[in-house]
This record gives C-alpha cells, structure tokens and sequence, in this order.
C-alpha cells in the first residue's frame, strides 16, 4: 500500500535528502552556447542569480535533467544519454550541435534550449553528481 503524502513526514523527503547528498543541485533556464567559433553549440544551463559564465552550466552524460513546460508541468525527466548519431544540419535546422538526448527527435530536442528571440526560455533542474 503506497503511503499517503504528508507534508509533515519526513520520510516523504527522504528522497530529496538522499539526492541532496549525492548531487549538485542547480536551478535556472536552458540555452545553447557557442564554446568556440564553427564548434557548434553545446546545451546548457543559466543558472538563477548568476549572470557570468559561472552561471552556465554545462549538460553532460549522466546528469539528470527535469524541464518544465510553459504551465509548469515536468515535460522531461531523464538522466542525460547523447546520441551523436545524427545528421546535425538536415535534424536540428541548419545548426551545428554536439549531441541531442537519445530517443528525442532532434529538432524538439534542440527546441528546449534555443528559441526565437523573446520568447520564453524553459525553466529547468540539472542534478550533477558530486566528485
């Protein structure tokens, strides 16, 4: 029988605790960044609260990343695996990337991280384990 949830009840954030313990946390929006010139974009995270390149976080393989949606709903939660096996000019709209999420198209893919201007960017928790 599943345990009702109760604010209260610490062993309902035991989870949290545990993830807390074993990862970095950051909290921000996603974005693509050009690392070098003709290198292509690499996926990131602008963490809140920082606006230098401190703040950009870098998404790895094996990180887990947990986007939002533009109403708040979780529209992926995945630990990180690149598929470079992809035609990066035909799949991801005439830009150079480094990788996608494997089992995602990649234009949705590359969609999470860049926009047309002004547009909204996708809020987003990157859990990165601790060394």
């Amino acid at each position: 029988m599943k345990k009702k949830f109760n604010a209260w009840n610490y062993d309902a954030y035991s989870g949290i605790l545990d993830a807390i313990k074993t990862f970095k946390v950051y909290v921000g929006v996603l974005d693509a960044h050009v690392k070098d010139t003709g290198a292509g974009f690499i996926w990131i995270l602008r963490e809140y609260g920082k606006n230098d390149r401190t703040g950009q976080i870098k998404l790895n393989e094996g990180d887990h990343l947990v986007i939002y949606g533009k109403g708040g709903e979780v529209i992926f939660d995945e630990t990180i695996t690149p598929d470079r096996d992809f035609h990066q000019n035909d799949d991801c709209g005439n830009i150079r990337v480094h990788w996608t999420q494997k089992g995602w198209k990649p234009e949705i893919w590359a969609s999470f991280f860049i926009r047309p201007d002004g547009e909204t960017p996708y809020r987003a928790v990157l859990l990165k384990k601790k060394k």
